[in-house]
């Protein structure tokens, strides 16, 4: 008895952690199909992005000085051109 409900609380954590993970993963998914639907980018970026700081990572931002849509990467300064 006391080795099937051990391995019913196996069995109830597992299904646990597998919803988490499948909760997180729609989370990301929703969030990165967001912002490629604002941005279409092309696949070499611009080192010399004023727009793109820490605060602006990931993120859709208008340059000031071109005028010019960018998706910032993942350093400072650094944004791939909207199409």
């Amino acid at each position: 008895m006391c080795i099937k409900l051990r391995e019913l609380n196996n069995l109830l954590v597992l299904v646990i952690v597998i919803l988490l993970l499948v909760i997180i993963t729609r989370k990301v998914m929703e969030t990165f199909a967001a912002d490629t639907e604002e941005c279409n980018a092309i696949p070499h970026g611009n080192p010399n992005v004023t727009a793109c700081t820490s605060d602006t990572l990931g993120q859709v931002v208008t340059d000031e000085e071109t005028g010019k849509r960018y998706l910032c990467g993942q350093t400072d300064g650094y944004g791939f051109l909207c199409q």
